[in-house]
């Protein structure tokens, strides 16, 4: 049977073939449906030579770019199975279901709208408004370097402390199930005097810094995990620091 190009042929597997010869001129054949997995067909292309045969699944395929007027089928008998096979002039003419099961190896082209099903059974349309303004947003943002870096840096949400000559608590462990996010912290160091963060006992400061030369410096966008102590401590009022923190 003809249509739009592609010509098709179906088979019932009941009886054993050993190399029937079928008239049809192509580049492409494929067995486009069958009655089940295990249905199997053997295909050569050009002529009919045992080392020629191709054993073939649902979905399986012989692409022959020189092109064959013909082509020949043999099949061990299987009850109950069938095929069918479609030849035309290229993979771009296969036409693709919506399985509910399987993998499409290659698909040319699709023009219809293509829904995804998930586990609960829920369609989702991945041409839908919604969907769309999500991806608009992704490709914009990623295409702002400006606007990439804004999430990160931002501090809407964030709480400022600053110390000079003391020690401001800014998260206890129990008070810090989730984590901390340190937005922006201006620290300086000098001959072990200091204004910096403290985690949990431990300066969060570059060790390269530890010099008897005045050194500061800015760190922004630290996460530190959930349930540690974090201090901002100054050990002189020449040596403040400044903090922007987010508690998660």
């Amino acid at each position: 049977m003809r249509a739009g190009g592609k010509k098709y042929f179906r088979y019932s597997l009941d009886d054993q073939r050993l190399g029937k010869r079928v008239p049809a001129s192509g580049k492409f054949l494929r067995v486009v449906d069958a009655s089940g997995s295990s249905a199997r067909i053997q295909i050569s292309v050009g002529e009919n030579t045992p080392d020629h045969f191709e054993t073939l699944p649902l979905d399986g395929y012989i692409y022959d770019k020189q092109g064959f007027s013909e082509f020949f089928v043999k099949n061990d008998a299987q009850s109950g199975e069938w095929v069918k096979i479609m030849v035309s002039e290229g993979p771009e003419d296969y036409d693709v279901k919506n399985p509910s099961q399987g993998v499409i190896s290659s698909v040319g082209s699709i023009d219809s709208e293509v829904e995804i099903v998930n586990g609960s059974g829920d369609v989702l349309d991945v041409d839908d408004a919604n969907t769309q303004g999500k991806l608009d947003d992704i490709l914009a943002l990623l295409q702002n370097a400006d606007d990439l870096r804004a999430p990160l840096t931002d501090l809407s949400n964030a709480t400022y402390a600053e110390v000079r000559g003391a020690t401001t608590p800014i998260v206890t462990a129990g008070s810090n199930p989730n984590g901390v996010i340190i937005r922006y912290y201006g620290w300086v160091y000098n001959n072990a005097q200091y204004g910096a963060l403290v985690v949990d006992g431990n300066l969060l400061l570059p060790i390269a810094q530890t010099t008897v030369f005045e050194v500061a410096g800015v760190e922004r966008n630290i996460k530190l995990p959930a349930g540690v102590d974090v201090d901002l401590v100054s050990t002189e009022t020449s040596r403040g620091a400044n903090v922007w923190y987010e508690v998660l």
